[in-house]
């Protein structure tokens, strides 16, 4: 049996939690292989939006920026570890991406150097990670306990705007939209802003982290203007849709479709740009040094 000394100095909840996302990864990325060539596989992102990966990338560069941690668990969360490394036998996608969220929670709650403090880029890592993990099974979890509420939101969202600028007689019911002598459309749950806005705020969070390794209020009220702008443009697209068969093709399955998408990842973007821009422009520089034991974090400017 190893000895506990030995135990701590291995990175055991960062190295799991990286087994549980190739383990994630791996079905999705297995099956463009076979049924793509490989440079198709990798243009398409082998299965995986390329937010998912940049994301990741993040948590790697994020992780290697912090100090060394001391892992000293207690025997609880040994079994835990376990446990958990028990479960990546389990071939399932969303079960991993649970196993990841679970080791970065663990390992966001220890991310102590030996001298007590908190380190920012290990709390920014697990952070990142943990919300990587989670976009996935959370989506198809409230997709499938809350579709009619999240369609209905949508729907009615399409409605407001079409009734506004339209003067056709327009009229909704559940996720369907009716227009008088036009054209009806059904959003289902991949028209969803839900979607799209899941992305878009991995893609903020992980720019965010990258560039301060922590948040404050002013990053928040950038994630509510990117949720506010991106469910606009979603509704903006949806009543483009329901105009006619050539915006329905152009928005949901053409050239447009990507515009939509490069447009919201921009806009996700756009916070963390504009200040470095702000930041190079002032010659602002900020350094963040690890926080005590009471939280208390310094930062030279």
């Amino acid at each position: 049996m190893l000895p506990k000394s030995y135990l701590s100095a291995l990175p055991l909840l960062p190295l799991l939690a990286a087994l549980a996302a190739i383990n994630a990864i791996l079905p999705a990325a297995l099956k463009s292989i076979s049924q793509q060539p490989l440079l198709s596989a990798m243009t398409s992102g082998f299965g995986q939006s390329y937010v998912v990966w940049f994301s990741l990338a993040c948590c790697i560069v994020l992780w290697r920026k912090s100090t060394a941690i001391k892992e000293d668990y207690n025997w609880l969360t040994y079994l835990l570890i376990v446990v958990l490394s028990i479960a990546l036998l389990i071939p399932l996608s969303t079960i991993n991406w649970v196993i990841c969220a679970i080791c970065a929670a663990l390992w966001l709650s220890h991310c102590r150097t030996g001298n007590g403090r908190t380190d920012s880029y290990a709390r920014a890592s697990a952070l990142l990670l943990l919300a990587t993990a989670l976009r996935d099974p959370s989506t198809k979890l409230l997709l499938t306990l809350f579709a009619d509420q999240i369609l209905s939101l949508d729907s009615w969202l399409t409605y407001i705007s079409l009734s506004y600028f339209n003067d056709a007689e327009v009229s909704q019911q559940s996720n369907l939209i009716s227009q008088k002598d036009g054209y009806d459309l059904l959003i289902l749950t991949g028209c969803s802003a839900f979607v799209n806005l899941s992305l878009a705020l991995l893609l903020w969070l992980a720019l965010s982290l990258l560039h301060r390794s922590r948040l404050n209020a002013l990053d928040y009220g950038f994630a509510c203007a990117v949720t506010v702008t991106v469910i606009a443009i979603n509704t903006a697209r949806l009543s483009l849709m329901a105009i006619d068969q050539y915006w329905y093709q152009l928005l949901h399955e053409g050239d447009g479709a990507m515009a939509i998408e490069v447009t919201i990842l921009v806009i996700a973007a756009m916070p963390t740009l504009g200040r470095i821009i702000y930041e190079a422009h002032y010659n602002i520089t900020v350094h963040t040094r690890p926080c005590t034991r009471h939280g208390a974090c310094h930062k030279d400017v």
